[in-house]
């Protein structure tokens, strides 16, 4: 209906992200549009924030730590996304007087 330019005749069903060792509990080996369409989902959603394995400035592989194109320590836990780990970019005022953005055309991760 939206697209059409009508009113909507319900809110769309949706989740932002789905890991898939609960879509593999859930839905055994089911790839992400198989489950998406099993469910009705009205929504898929491109997986722009998961990191690439060539794109990645590790800090420590070992421990699974690495920087982003934010200049942000992650750490890979091995579920969808990785987590923000100490120490952080910006901790003070000083440090976002400070701070450069990525250029985005330029940033990998």
């Amino acid at each position: 209906m939206a697209l059409e330019g009508k009113l909507p005749d319900r809110v769309p069903v949706m989740e932002l992200a789905i890991d898939s060792k609960v879509r593999e509990a859930i839905c055994p080996g089911s790839t992400y549009e198989d489950f998406v369409e099993q469910f009705g989902l009205d929504c898929v959603t491109c997986y722009t924030m998961t990191e690439n394995e060539g794109d990645i400035e590790w800090v420590d592989k070992q421990k699974g730590i690495w920087k982003d194109k934010w200049g942000a320590s992650q750490r890979n836990t091995g579920e969808f996304l990785s987590v923000v780990v100490q120490p952080a970019v910006i901790e003070t005022e000083a440090d976002l007087d400070e701070f450069i953005p990525p250029v985005p055309a330029k940033a990998k991760v």
